[in-house]
């Protein structure tokens, strides 16, 4: 009987663990859900403020790619309120790339691609 007792406890205890880390996870957030509200690029740097319109996700940092001097830039986020973390973003990144023409948001999914700056334009 206390084996039974202990091992649905264990269950629930795992099964917990494993809600809270889906919940806490840093996920690319999709492209729909990223309003980008002014975007810089310089020499040395390229700068995209912004935020997520879903009121339950969290930012949480980001990815960046470079191919074909085209900048995929990946936003991660949450459900989970953590530490220094709001639904807004001020992003500085060190441009170590060299030339940029276009700028593009990428979501979890390979097809969810979003321009967001393209050179001259």
């Amino acid at each position: 009987m206390n084996k039974i007792i202990i091992s649905a406890v264990a269950l629930v205890f795992c099964v917990a663990l494993v809600g809270v880390w889906i919940m806490v996870k840093k996920n690319s957030v999709d492209t729909g859900f990223v309003v980008p509200i002014s975007i810089i690029v310089a020499s040395n740097s390229v700068s995209i403020n912004g935020s997520l319109s879903a009121s339950a996700l969290w930012y949480y940092g980001y990815e960046t790619e470079y191919r074909d001097a085209a900048l995929y830039v990946r936003i991660k986020g949450g459900s989970i309120n953590l530490p220094n973390s709001s639904g807004d973003f001020m992003i500085s990144i060190p441009n170590t790339f060299g030339i940029i023409d276009k700028i593009y948001l990428q979501g979890s999914a390979a097809n969810d691609i979003k321009l967001i700056w393209e050179k001259g334009v």
